[in-house]
């Protein structure tokens, strides 16, 4: 793990290689958001694929993550959003002046971006899989946190990217927010607790390298605490 000087002056970035932690994650990079940024995956370096874009509130953020990883804007092949969220995709705007990238999310989520007229973007469905470097990531549609959320599993690794679905030490995402329901929260936590999930990277917080299937549960009992009654 390391802690790079990046441009904005934060002190407190920190970017890490995850094959040092694990080496099934091999070329799997994670930049960790700071303040109101999400934090932001990439996964190969011949073909690129990016995981949330951060908010780019810091200066040229995916610029800079992309050169701390020593990867290349022209071999960015694809951006999978897990939800509609700005902390988790503003940084397209920087993403789409310099690549062209595919853009992949929910059609639930899908359809506000588009008309916003930010770009054109290939719907995910429940149970599609996506072709990645680290291996197929199925799709998961997990509703609660907004309409179009998903998460990404790889079965071998036992790895899920959850977004802002569940995340470690038993937290799960607020649902008080546009398109969020309690109920729907509920039902997305089972089905990730009925995974065999040992890795988890979240939207924010720290990588989980094991065990993450106890954190998931614990979110789900949680949830099941202080959400029953919305739900």
């Amino acid at each position: 793990m390391s802690k790079p000087a990046p441009r904005d002056g934060s002190e407190n970035t920190i970017l890490m290689k995850l094959d040092d932690f694990d080496t099934r994650l091999r070329n799997t990079f994670f930049l960790q958001g700071i303040g109101l940024c999400s934090n932001i995956y990439a996964i190969g370096d011949s073909e690129i694929t990016m995981i949330d874009t951060g908010s780019s509130l810091g200066t040229d953020r995916i610029e800079e993550f992309l050169g701390w990883s020593g990867l290349q804007f022209a071999n960015l092949k694809q951006v999978i959003l897990t939800h509609n969220h700005f902390d988790h995709l503003g940084g397209l705007e920087e993403i789409l002046k310099k690549s062209k990238p595919r853009i992949l999310a929910h059609p639930e989520d899908a359809k506000t971006l588009e008309l916003e007229g930010s770009c054109r973007i290939r719907r995910l469905g429940d149970g599609d899989v996506i072709v990645t470097a680290l291996g197929p990531l199925r799709v998961i549609h997990t509703p609660g946190h907004t309409s179009g959320s998903i998460c990404l599993y790889e079965e071998n690794v036992r790895l899920l990217f959850s977004g802002d679905t569940v995340f470690p030490d038993g937290w799960f995402g607020r649902t008080d927010m546009p398109t969020g329901n309690s109920r729907m929260m509920l039902d997305s936590l089972e089905r990730l607790a009925d995974l065999n999930v040992n890795i988890l990277l979240a939207g924010h917080g720290n990588p989980l390298f094991q065990h993450a299937g106890k954190d998931i549960e614990k979110a789900l009992n949680n949830a099941k605490i202080s959400l029953q009654k919305y739900s």
